[in-house]
């Protein structure tokens, strides 16, 4: 004798199985989460960009803080570490040490060395925000900035100031004509020229 089951009923909204409804919202929803989940992904790699264009950039510089490329990167910490208050306190300490009489008026090794310490301690304390093992010491006394760099730089901040100084009437340029020593002798020893006799 055969005997027939019956299939057991399954709940049904508008003629489709929960599993049929499950793949519809799958299918659906898949891409869109794809999407979000990518520009999630995109917004935090470039916040992470952002802040190693501003790290190694003041890395690279941090011998030659007077550099254009350094003091744009600088500028930028408040915007780009804003969520980190250690960082923005420390940046914030070096810019008022920037800022100081000391800095301005009184510049000395001394305080060029205070300088060096206070952005040492905010370069290290940017490389923990980043992940990256550097202290303090190792990112002060590890830059190298060959001596020619420092004498060019000393130069040309000497050359600005005098044409400044000059320009406003506060100092003047020296100028030295050397004459070549045989061109000059040759021209003591010519004989006078003669005029020639106009043609009749």
């Amino acid at each position: 004798m055969l005997l027939i089951v019956p299939e057991a009923s399954v709940a049904t909204y508008l003629g489709l199985r929960p599993s049929e409804w499950i793949m519809i919202a799958a299918i659906l929803v898949g891409p869109i989460l794809a999407v979000i989940t990518q520009f999630i992904w995109q917004h935090r790699k470039q916040k992470r960009d952002a802040k190693i264009w501003v790290f190694s950039t003041m890395m690279s510089l941090r011998g030659s803080p007077q550099a254009p490329e350094f003091i744009r990167a600088a500028n930028l910490i408040d915007v780009i570490f804003y969520k980190n208050q250690e960082i923005r306190r420390r940046w914030k300490t070096v810019l008022d040490h920037l800022n100081s009489d000391d800095y301005r008026q009184r510049f000395t090794q001394q305080v060029f060395d205070r300088f060096r310490d206070l952005l040492a301690e905010l370069l290290s304390e940017m490389a923990k925000d980043l992940g990256y093992g550097y202290d303090h010491t190792q990112i002060k006394d590890q830059a190298w900035v060959p001596t020619l760099h420092v004498v060019a730089e000393e130069q040309n901040i000497k050359m600005r100031a005098g044409l400044v100084a000059a320009l406003e009437d506060r100092g003047a340029l020296t100028v030295k004509i050397k004459l070549d020593q045989p061109a000059a002798a040759q021209r003591q020893e010519a004989p006078p020229a003669v005029a020639a006799p106009l043609p009749r």
